[in-house]
């Protein structure tokens, strides 16, 4: 049985082929983030233009149409913006491969086959949607009421944690369906998800250890303002392409066997 690469491997590893790259992908995150500010900015006209529409011809911005149209767009953009994920770890599995890479492959999945990159993220992004709303329903009802009581309170961190627990298996067993996508351009989104609940298997616990290795750096992180950020979410998609690749010596064999 092959020995996978520890967690201070993976993590070394990344931080040495960072070195001298950095420039390149602290602009590929602010260049999202000026998207990301430019695309909730729209969204928040649109809201408030949708909101006058209906104070005007309904007589209330409550009108449960306004609430359907408003959470669409939002999971529209939440969407549009998990698009930006295919370009950013197309980056960085060019920097592992030893290929050519710029801040721009940042738009590689608006550029090379939209649609499969739409529908992985849309899958990635519902799940999350699907695992949190019994929360977000039951936090909406008792805000209708009031403040929140202890006993209230207590049902809404219950269906969180529930939520959570139901989410973290799922979407680490979904967490490689952009590199294989990559990977494998000429599979379907059925067919990339599947390969990538068959890759994760055995991997989750190992996965979300690495996951929760970046924990006290990511609180530094916040600590600075998000300016660690910068140094930060490089070296930790590096070192998640890393553990892909490393996962994926056990597989690379059989899969291209499989498309032959």
């Amino acid at each position: 049985m092959r020995q996978f690469q520890s967690r201070a491997e993976l993590k070394n590893r990344a931080k040495d082929l960072l070195i001298g790259k950095y420039g390149n992908a602290s602009l590929m995150l602010l260049l999202r983030g000026m998207l990301t500010m430019f695309l909730l900015s729209i969204i928040l006209s649109f809201d408030l233009q949708v909101a006058a529409l209906f104070q005007t011809f309904a007589g209330s911005v409550e009108h449960p149409l306004a609430t359907v149209i408003s959470q669409l767009i939002s999971l529209l953009s939440s969407i549009l913006l998990n698009v930006f994920n295919v370009g950013i770890f197309y980056f960085f599995l060019n920097i592992a491969c030893g290929q050519p890479f710029s801040a721009f492959n940042l738009f590689y999945g608006f550029q090379q086959d939209f649609g499969k990159s739409f529908l992985i993220s849309a899958v990635l992004v519902i799940l999350n949607k699907i695992c949190l709303l019994p929360r977000e329903i039951m936090m909406e009802l008792f805000l209708k009421n009031g403040s929140l009581n202890t006993a209230q309170a207590s049902k809404l961190l219950i269906a969180f944690v529930i939520g959570l627990l139901i989410y973290i298996p799922l979407s680490l067993g979904l967490s490689q369906c952009y590199f294989l996508m990559l990977d494998f351009p000429q599979y379907g989104t059925s067919k990339i998800i599947k390969l990538s609940f068959r890759i994760m298997k055995g991997q989750k616990c190992r996965l979300f250890l690495l996951q929760l290795s970046f924990l006290p750096l990511i609180v530094l992180s916040a600590a600075s303002f998000g300016l660690g950020l910068l140094w930060l979410s490089p070296y930790m998609s590096m070192a998640y392409t890393l553990f892909f690749l490393d996962i994926m010596k056990s597989h690379e064999v059989p899969i291209r066997s499989e498309i032959r």
